[in-house]
């Protein structure tokens, strides 16, 4: 794969592999770029459906025993420094060093319940990236709704299906000297922590000085837009979805994530 000033990154589970390449390929169209999926360790049905597909594929090659996703604060389970959720934890990090060395400008990181407002978004998401020179984190607003089932500690973090500046050395140093450290010295006491929570700043008081002032001297890096919506943390209607992305199309919006009482998307 070439470099390219905008690539779509996509975590495929394997319980949810066609649906995960379909949504993928449809984020692919819908923004004119490149789609690399990322597994861990497929069987041969899952990798037989990615060479299918046609989009480049990466095993990242994690074993079972540390690609987990534990969503429970009162788990009984190995323990592993990346925590409960050691496979996303560990993902995030290998995913966003591989598509910097890709040459990838910028990485959208997306997900299967990340929902495109509209068929065509090339133009306005190449507005927005270019609205934001030098920053390193464009993501999601959380909606009041969800805001309420939230812990207010992490009111203001920006969920992990956000565009990520590869192209810039800064972060990619950022990422390694502060954000990985951050997490794992938060999983020692909180073994459930998601990687995307320890950009909330209300958390930040919980580090080591080093590590809160490096946050806090770089929090206008990370920039939160009303064109992207998240509301993943609770389960809403087909009917609620579909008002919400009504009302993101009247405002020139890109992405919507939530998920959907039915499961169909």
């Amino acid at each position: 794969m070439t470099s390219t000033p905008l690539l779509i990154a996509f975590p495929i589970q394997e319980s949810d592999g066609p649906k995960s390449i379909e949504v993928a390929r449809s984020w692919g169209l819908s923004l004119r770029a490149p789609v690399c999926l990322f597994v861990n360790q497929p069987s041969l049905k899952l990798r037989s459906l990615l060479t299918e597909s046609g989009l480049e594929h990466v095993d990242l090659g994690l074993g079972k025993h540390v690609n987990r996703y534990n969503s429970s604060m009162t788990a009984t389970t190995q323990w592993d420094p990346w925590g409960f959720k050691s496979g996303p934890n560990r993902d995030f990090f290998r995913i966003l060093d591989y598509c910097s060395h890709l040459g990838a400008g910028w990485t959208l990181l997306a997900e299967p319940d990340l929902i495109p407002a509209e068929y065509d978004l090339k133009d306005r998401v190449s507005s927005l990236l270019h609205q934001f020179p030098g920053k390193w984190v464009i993501g999601s607003q959380t909606t009041k709704l969800a805001l309420n089932k939230l812990d207010r500690r992490l009111h203001d973090h920006i969920n992990g299906a956000a565009f990520y500046n590869t192209a810039a050395q800064d972060f990619s140093r950022f990422r390694k000297r502060v954000w990985i450290p951050s997490l794992i010295s938060l999983i020692k006491n909180f073994p459930f922590f998601a990687y995307d929570c320890a950009n909330a700043s209300g958390i930040w008081g919980l580090l080591s000085p080093r590590l809160r002032s490096e946050w806090n001297s770089c929090s206008e890096k990370f920039i939160a837009t009303p064109q992207m919506i998240n509301q993943s943390n609770i389960w809403i209607t087909e009917n609620d979805r579909d008002q919400l992305i009504l009302s993101l199309r009247r405002n020139w919006g890109i992405s919507l994530h939530v998920k959907v009482e039915s499961g169909i998307l």
